[in-house]
């Protein structure tokens, strides 16, 4: 039949050839450019490419009939319709989608669904669901681990996992979120043209009454899967970014950063310029699916969509996520910072770190001790002691004075009790530490009682345990 053949009916060839259901890449009349009745393979795979990506040009010249026999196969016309697509500019990036949108596409031969769960498949799966280990996806980059794999590693990863092209890839998964979504984020880097995030993944599909498969997701079959190129431009390094942040102080930069961190970890230090939104705030906590459009738009309010935003973390895990909602919100560069704070805060390596700036007076950390046994022992008194630790965990305990650092900040001791206290009999006794907090925005604070006498002394969790003596 050759490239120029024709083919009857052909919204139905698509239909059957594609699965496609209504509302979703449907070919119909409009596919028959010439209005004879009967469509081209060019023009079928014309009306493909805009139903389903949105690239309304046929290609000039259709080389479907492979092998030259004068037939075209389903295979050789698939394998037509893929090539064709790579002239064509992906139209959604990062989608995200619900458990109702996958139960109406779950049976569409153009839907594959990935299961990136990690540590096990309780309770079975979506059918059909191919596994796929988020790490399997990963590698170390000079020296800095868990970035996205190279190509032709990707390759055998992807070929055995039994992903085909061109197809749209649903990636569900559980608790943490970032797991699915850094799958998303890195198959859309390796080039798969359709890549949807099923928001409130495995338990989400559950709470929606989906179908479930007994025992765990098993690969289909392998196949040849080829990237033909990368997504560049979603991904960055630090070099990069020090390129574009401009000279000290940093306030000229040519892109926008968010921190996807938590508070503690943003404290101990973040690149300049980065604005600290944590991943977990784009989520219902309870439900664990991702807030309203309307929720999301409020949380980066302050960030100009039209401007470059690079996203970090820790591993460029937790920022794949935000990165995800920040590409539904119509943000139009979007890109991930993959090796993050794993090679930026690696101080041998020379890159910036800002420190938060501020100093709080008057904080103070106290601890209530009575007397219930008799007199205090001149010679073996009890004592109260402060341990502070900074966000990373480091303590130092029985502070009294001076001036201690923590993560390029410094906690000053104002005033401390003295270390043994007479407390007398039937009396409640107070000690109290007032600290000057400058450049460090959050300090824990534990008292302890030593009592050498054997529970002499009164001292309960309300009055002398965990105090918190942040400025905030």
């Amino acid at each position: 039949m050759g490239a120029s053949a024709r083919v009857v009916l052909g919204s139905v060839a698509a239909l059957l050839l594609f699965g496609a259901s209504p509302g979703h890449g449907q070919v119909e009349c409009p596919a028959d450019a010439d209005g004879d009745l009967r469509i081209t393979i060019s023009e079928l795979i014309g009306a493909v490419r805009t139903a389903l990506y949105g690239c309304p040009v046929a290609p000039d010249v259709c080389h479907a009939d492979a092998d030259g026999n004068g037939s075209v196969s389903i295979a050789e016309l698939m394998a037509a319709v893929g090539a064709s697509l790579e002239g064509c500019p992906a139209q959604v990036q990062g989608r995200i989608v619900r458990a109702a949108w996958l139960r109406q596409h779950l049976d569409d031969r153009l839907v594959q669904v990935i299961d990136a769960r990690v540590g096990g498949f309780p309770g079975g799966h979506i059918p059909g669901a191919l596994p796929l280990d988020p790490y399997a996806l990963a590698t170390t980059r000079d020296g800095v681990p868990f970035q996205i794999l190279e190509v032709p590693a990707a390759e055998e990863v992807l070929s055995a996992a039994g992903l085909r092209r061109p197809t749209i890839a649903v990636v569900y998964g559980g608790e943490p979120e970032f797991d699915p979504a850094r799958v998303v984020w890195a198959l859309t880097y390796l080039g798969h043209r359709d890549v949807r995030f099923l928001d409130g993944g495995w338990q989400g599909w559950l709470d929606a009454g989906g179908p479930v498969a007994e025992g765990d997701p098993l690969p289909g079959p392998p196949t040849d899967y080829v990237i033909d190129g990368t997504a560049p431009g979603i991904r960055v390094d630090g070099q990069w970014i020090l390129e574009r942040l401009g000279p000290p102080p940093y306030d000229d930069p040519e892109i926008q950063i968010v921190d996807a961190r938590s508070l503690a970890e943003y404290e101990a230090g973040f690149i300049p310029t980065a604005v600290h939104r944590p991943w977990p705030i784009n989520l219902y906590q309870h439900a664990r699916v991702l807030l309203p459009r309307d929720e999301l738009e409020a949380l980066y309010a302050d960030l100009d969509k039209s401007r470059t935003t690079v996203v970090y973390c820790l591993a460029g895990w937790r920022a794949a996520l935000t990165w995800l909602v920040l590409v539904q919100l119509g943000f139009e560069d979007v890109r991930v910072y993959d090796a993050s704070w794993l090679e930026w805060g690696d101080v041998t390596r020379g890159f910036p770190i800002a420190q938060p700036e501020f100093t709080a007076e008057g904080v103070t950390a106290s601890c209530r001790v009575r007397n219930k046994g008799g007199p205090p022992e001149k010679d073996n008194p009890p004592m109260v002691l402060l341990a502070l630790a900074n966000g990373s965990g480091v303590e130092i305990r029985d502070v009294r004075g001076g001036e201690l650092l923590f993560d390029g900040g410094m906690v000053e001791v104002v005033a401390a009790p003295s270390p043994q206290a007479s407390v007398a009999n039937g009396d409640v006794t107070v000690f109290e530490w007032r600290l000057r907090l400058t450049g460090t925005t959050r300090v824990s604070a534990s008292l302890s009682y030593v009592d050498p006498n054997d529970v002499r002394f009164e001292i309960g969790p309300i009055d002398c345990g965990s105090a918190s003596v942040t400025s905030q």
